[in-house]
C-alpha cells in the first residue's frame, strides 16, 4: 500500500512510480488505516454525545415557549376581563346616580325637564361605556396579536434549530454506524477506497461550530 497515494500497488509500481513514497505491506497498512479510523470514530461518538443533549434542550425550549405563550395569553385575557368588569361597575354606579335623583312631585315641569336630562345623560354614559369597552378590546386584540407574532418568530427559529440539529444527529449517527462496521471488515480495498472521503467528512463535522446549535 502506498501511504502517500492511498492506493494498492504492485512490486513493479512500488519501484518505478512510487519509489520515493512511503510504502508498507498490506496488513501493516490496513492496520494503520483502521487505527486512524478508530480514533476518528471515538471522536465522532463524543461529538454525538454532545449534540444529542442540545437537541433535547431545544425540544424542551419548544415546549416551554408554547406553555409560556399560553400563560401570557391567559394573563392578558384575565387582566382585560377584570378591567372591563370594573369599568362596567363604575358605569352602573354612575347611571344609577344619574337616574335616581328626583324633584318633588308638585314641580312637574322641573321633573319633566329632569327626566329628559337624565335620559340624555344616561345615553351619553352608555355611549361612553361602549367606546371605553371597544378601546379595551382593541388593546386586548393588539396585545394578543403582538404576542402571536413574537411567538411565531421564536417558534420558527426554534423549529429551524431543532430540524438542523436533528439532521446533524442523524448524519453523525449514520456515519458512526458505518465506521463501526468498516472497522470489523478485513477487506483492505473497501477500507482504502472510502478512507479519504470518510476522514474528510469526519473532520468537517469535528471542525464545525456545534455551539451554533445551542439555544
Amino acid at each position: 500500500i502506498c501511504q502517500d497515494c492511498n492506493v494498492f500497488i504492485c512490486t513493479v509500481c512500488a519501484i518505478n512510480v512510487h519509489n520515493d513514497h512511503k510504502v508498507e505491506d498490506l496488513e501493516t497498512g490496513l492496520n494503520k488505516y483502521k487505527d486512524n479510523l478508530a480514533q476518528l470514530k471515538d471522536q465522532i461518538a463524543n461529538t454525538l454525545d454532545q449534540v444529542r443533549p442540545r437537541h433535547e434542550q431545544l425540544l424542551e425550549l419548544q415546549v416551554f415557549l408554547k406553555g409560556h405563550k399560553e400563560e401570557l395569553e391567559e394573563k392578558v385575557e384575565t387582566h382585560i376581563k377584570n378591567h372591563t368588569h370594573k369599568v362596567e361597575e363604575s358605569h352602573r354606579d354612575l347611571r344609577q346616580t344619574i337616574t335616581s335623583k328626583a324633584f318633588p312631585e308638585n314641580l312637574q315641569v322641573v321633573n319633566w325637564a329632569s327626566d329628559t336630562m337624565k335620559s340624555c345623560a344616561a345615553e351619553a354614559v352608555d355611549s361612553q361605556l361602549s367606546e371605553v369597552i371597544k378601546e379595551i378590546k382593541d388593546v386586548r386584540d393588539q396585545l394578543v396579536e403582538e404576542l402571536k407574532t413574537k411567538y411565531l418568530y421564536l417558534s420558527q427559529d426554534i423549529n429551524g434549530r431543532i430540524d438542523n440539529v436533528a439532521f446533524h444527529v442523524a448524519s453523525i449517527a449514520s456515519l458512526a454506524s458505518f465506521m463501526e462496521k468498516l472497522l470489523t471488515t478485513s477487506n483492505a480495498l473497501e477500507v482504502i477506497t472510502v478512507y479519504d472521503d470518510l476522514t474528510a467528512r469526519v473532520n468537517s463535522i469535528l471542525d464545525s461550530e456545534m455551539t451554533a446549535f445551542v439555544p
